[in-house]
């Protein structure tokens, strides 16, 4: 049997028939970016009395300073930068930080080198705004948070690039090339947010305040960038003309992916209460009916190929009825703060719309045409879902810390062990400090007194005595 013409290539514009490739009208959602507060490293990490190891000390100082407001920087803007100075500022921030989560001689073992045993662990306070909140900040003195939290900003700022790369397309469409960079980005930032969920989460279960560091909402960041991948795949199988189970499958997986991912925004949602935002999951909430209703015209066609008019018919009415809930779904989108527009994702529901519409057309010609097949009460049985896409394992960088420096820092008065964490809910933007300036919530004075205090701890512990 000839392919359906709804499977066929569709026709693209001048250029893109020219150069043989297949444009698609993606559209994907960039959450808001996670703001942070420069770290006082020089004042809350600067206590080592140890002359032969203050270079060292100095220039670990520096260079964790540094590392970090380039890795800041570049992750402001998604325009102009490219993924791999990212990954490399990333890297390179990371593998200093890790100085103040493990001991130098710590062998974490495979797949996870966050072992969270150093004595400097809690020394600096760090702080950061949560994806999932409209305003205010978290602080913790906690260098694992800190890791975690700027994976998530890392992972944040691909799914924005990928976002960017496919609204450029405009109504004529993102080409395959951009499509395979979006693609990767989404793949890879899933990677880095599984590596949060399995190497950072643990040590900070049920001790961390941001929803960033909930298990339940990494685990939903993590299945939107696949579901958004997905996206970009099924879209690709209707233009280039698949298999129609093939594409029935992938669509009812993506829908399942985008379920799981608003499921864990929800959650978070809840714990954050009245500051919450809802935009990420009322954006899920979009996708997968949108998704669900593909998955059900092209089990409707698979039907139709395998002579099963009656049932084709009904599977396609079905997709196509779903058109109320698509608009009611991309409306309450459009509405959740900050606020968005249909025309971001006009092209993107019209095409799918436009699909399910021409298919449910088709198959109810067919069946009154050639099979002449009393329609069903109830669907049959759907697509089993598909996955093509896995995320891109992500792997922390050596630490590359000198050891001079960390001898003479851990050789300074420790502090008290297991300390309580220093945190906060909501800390005002507004209240931002210069890196220059004083450390987060500790003022000089106090500085210089915790130092004493250190100092006493250390000459009256036992330890200490029998040295």
């Amino acid at each position: 049997m000839q392919a359906p013409i709804a499977l066929q290539p569709q026709p693209q514009s001048a250029a893109a028939s020219g150069a043989q490739d297949i444009f698609i009208n993606a559209h994907l959602l960039g959450p808001g970016g996670k703001a942070t507060v420069p770290p006082a490293f020089q004042q809350q990490l600067n206590f080592s009395k140890s002359h032969r190891g203050k270079g060292a000390v100095e220039t670990y100082i520096q260079n964790l300073t540094q590392a970090r407001e380039r890795l800041v920087g570049l992750l402001s803007s998604s325009k102009g930068t490219s993924e791999e100075s990212v990954d490399a500022a990333c890297a390179e921030y990371s593998s200093h930080l890790l100085g103040l989560i493990n001991e130098p001689s710590t062998d974490a073992g495979a797949g996870s080198r966050v072992a969270g045993n150093s004595r400097l662990r809690r020394m600096v306070a760090f702080a950061w705004q949560d994806a999932l909140v409209a305003s205010g900040q978290v602080q913790m003195a906690d260098s694992v948070f800190e890791l975690a939290s700027l994976l998530v900003a890392v992972a944040i700022w691909k799914m924005q690039k990928a976002a960017a790369i496919c609204h450029e397309g405009g109504a004529t469409g993102v080409d395959s090339s951009a499509a395979a960079q979006a693609f990767k980005l989404l793949r890879s930032a899933a990677g880095m947010l599984q590596c949060v969920l399995e190497s950072c989460l643990p040590h900070l279960f049920g001790g961390c305040p941001s929803l960033d560091c909930n298990p339940q909402v990494v685990a939903g960041l993590r299945d939107a960038c696949l579901a958004d991948a997905q996206s970009l795949t099924v879209l690709r199988a209707i233009r280039k003309g698949n298999a129609p189970g093939l594409v029935a499958g992938l669509a009812a997986d993506t829908g399942s992916l985008y379920t799981a991912a608003e499921n864990g925004f929800r959650a978070g949602a809840a714990q954050a209460g009245p500051v919450a935002s809802h935009k990420l999951a009322a954006y899920c909430t979009y996708k997968a009916v949108t998704f669900n209703a593909t998955a059900l015209a092209f089990t409707g066609l698979t039907e139709l190929g395998d002579g099963r008019g009656g049932a084709a018919v009904k599977c396609t009415q079905a997709a196509q009825a779903q058109s109320g809930a698509m608009r009611e779904a991309s409306q309450a989108f459009d509405s959740a703060p900050p606020v968005s527009t249909p025309t971001e994702h006009g092209p993107f529901d019209q095409n799918l719309q436009q699909t399910c519409a021409r298919l449910a057309s088709m198959a109810k010609q067919e069946n009154d045409r050639v099979h002449f097949q009393h329609i069903p009460t109830e669907l049959p049985a759907l697509a089993q879902p598909k996955r093509l896409t896995a995320l891109q394992p992500f792997e922390l960088p050596l630490a590359t810390v000198d050891a001079s420096a960390l001898e003479a820092l851990t050789a300074a008065p420790p502090a008290p062990s297991q300390p309580a964490p220093v945190m906060s809910p909501a800390i005002p933007l507004q209240a931002q400090q210069p890196a220059a300036g004083p450390s987060l919530g500790i003022q000089p004075k106090e500085q210089a007194t915790l130092r004493r205090l250190r100092l006493i701890h250390w000459h009256c512990s036992p330890q200490t005595a029998k040295n």
